[in-house]
């Protein structure tokens, strides 16, 4: 248990914050507040999150812990989403941490992936790792709103978290996790939908997989359509299944998607039941 006697100053603070209702703090907020200097407002800080009374979220800029809730009771009802607020940029909730929102995976993620535009150190907030996924203008699209949580936050929907899956296949556990998110995604697809994305991205290797796998699996009441668009992505390049740096290479080639299959059938399915 923290203890959290608080200085005259350190009262002084909290009790503004609470009483103008602030949720998130920076050093501007504590000199301001304190009308002291940088080093004094860094010290300040330092002392409230070793007491408990915020939580430092990185670069500066703090959670405040209610004083009427206190630290015991709050401390694990806090959510890491809570960081969506304070983006200073467009941002969607994706990859492994979407895919758990969808029920598409059995893990409980300690890392939260956050796509952004613009390129952000990863840190950490409680025991999660919160990673910023750089994503290109041209991809970044297919978001709702949902509440994880209890915030309100923004997530790839489900036709753009298995796009997402497939282009970055090493983000949510491999090419392995990938196919079996798409056999447990497959009732709830809009394959329409799917296959406006999926043109959308313009990445080829997003879709010879896709068509690879749909297949591979005999992923069930998948429109004929579908494989028929998927395969005018197929040219002269050999795309791998699996990421290189994990499985190499060097495989059989599947002609049809022109495919490379560096990853073990056994290691593909493994959890996965065709049916």
């Amino acid at each position: 248990m923290k203890k959290r006697t608080l200085s005259g100053n350190e009262a002084k603070l909290i009790l503004q914050l609470e009483w103008d209702n602030v949720t998130f703090l920076d050093i501007p907020t504590i000199q301001k507040s304190l009308k002291c200097s940088t080093s004094y407002a860094y010290f300040i800080a330092h002392s409230l999150v070793k007491k408990g009374w915020i939580e430092s979220l990185g670069k500066g800029r703090f959670l405040l812990i209610e004083a009427k809730r206190g630290y015991k009771k709050l401390a694990p009802r806090m959510s890491p989403y809570v960081i969506t607020r304070i983006l200073n940029q467009p941002y969607y909730i994706g990859y492994l941490s979407a895919t758990n929102h969808h029920h598409l995976t059995t893990q409980l993620p300690r890392v939260l992936h956050i796509a952004v535009q613009r390129q952000r150190r990863p840190f950490r907030f409680k025991h999660v790792t919160v990673q910023f996924v750089t994503v290109t203008r041209k991809k970044f699209f297919g978001y709702e709103k949902a509440k994880i949580d209890n915030e309100e936050v923004i997530v790839s929907n489900l036709e753009k978290t298995v796009l997402d899956s497939l282009d970055r296949p090493a983000l949510v556990g491999g090419i392995e996790a990938v196919a079996r998110l798409i056999l447990l995604a497959s009732p709830r697809i809009n394959f329409k939908k799917l296959l406006l994305y999926t043109k959308q991205m313009g990445n080829r290797a997003v879709a010879v997989r896709l068509g690879y796998l749909l297949n591979a699996l005999h992923v069930p009441k998948t429109p004929k359509s579908v494989p028929k668009e998927l395969k005018k992505y197929v040219n002269q390049i050999r795309t791998p299944l699996g990421e290189v740096d994990r499985w190499g290479r060097k495989g059989r080639i599947d002609t049809e998607w022109n495919i490379i299959e560096n990853v073990p059938l056994q290691n593909l399915l493994a959890e996965v039941e065709i049916r």
